[in-house]
């Protein structure tokens, strides 16, 4: 239950950098954005990243997971279940 007077936001990512890493994972990335917060799992394509550091609520860094293939993969915050996100 949330206290009077507190928000909660939707996070949002407006970029990622770089804008590929390779196959086998283990790339540091940089994700901007809003209401971000290393309460939050950030899926990236069929995996989640690993070693996630928030600086502030705008930028975080992690690290990439593998990936079954190369290609495209949409990168998404995902509040953790039981997690408050402020």
């Amino acid at each position: 239950m949330a206290c009077p007077g507190t928000f909660y936001y939707d996070p949002a990512i407006t970029s990622v950098a770089p804008g590929s890493s390779p196959t086998y994972g283990g790339t540091t990335i940089t994700v901007t954005g809003q209401a971000l917060s290393p309460n939050l799992l950030f899926s990236i394509g069929s995996g989640f990243a690993t070693h996630v550091s928030c600086h502030g609520s705008t930028q975080c860094t992690m690290a990439t997971p593998p990936a079954p293939e190369p290609g495209w993969a949409n990168v998404v915050a995902v509040p953790q279940v039981g997690v408050g996100v402020q």
